[in-house]
C-alpha cells in the first residue's frame, strides 16, 4: 500500500500513535525529554534525519512508510528500484564529473594557445 497523499510528519504521527498510543510513551522509548521533541517534524518543520530514523526503527516503526508511504511488499520494491536508480545516479555522476573535467583541461588549453598567438 502506497501512501502519497500524507506527509512525512502525518505519517510519523500515525506510526508513533499506532505503536506507542501518544506522542509521550514514543518519547519515553526514545529516550527524548518529552513529546514536544517530535513537534518540528510532525508540522513538517524539520525533516525527519538518519539520527532519528534509526532511532524510530529501533523501537519498532515502520521508517519506509513514514519516510515514502511506502508499507511491506512494496517497501522492497521500492527498495530494489531505489537501488537500480542509485547505480544509475552514481555513474551518470560519474560521467558528468570526468566530462566537467575534461571541458576545464580544454579551456585551459585553449588560454595557453591564445596566449602563444599574442
Amino acid at each position: 500500500m502506497i501512501n502519497k497523499e500524507s506527509t512525512p510528519g502525518d505519517r510519523l504521527r500515525e506510526e508513533l500513535t499506532r505503536v506507542f498510543g501518544g506522542l509521550t510513551d514514543a518519547a519515553v522509548a526514545i529516550k527524548v525529554q518529552s513529546g514536544s521533541y517530535f513537534r518540528p517534524y510532525l508540522k513538517n518543520t524539520n525533516g525527519i534525519g538518519m539520527k532519528l530514523q534509526k532511532k524510530l526503527a529501533g523501537v519498532g516503526l515502520d521508517v519506509d512508510y513514514i519516510m515514502n508511504g511506502v508499507r511491506g511488499e512494496d517497501a522492497k520494491e521500492l527498495s530494489d528500484f531505489d537501488d537500480v536508480m542509485m547505480r544509475k545516479y552514481e555513474d551518470l555522476r560519474y560521467r558528468s564529473d570526468q566530462l566537467n573535467k575534461d571541458i576545464v583541461e580544454f579551456g585551459e588549453l585553449l588560454i595557453k594557445r591564445n596566449k602563444k598567438k599574442k
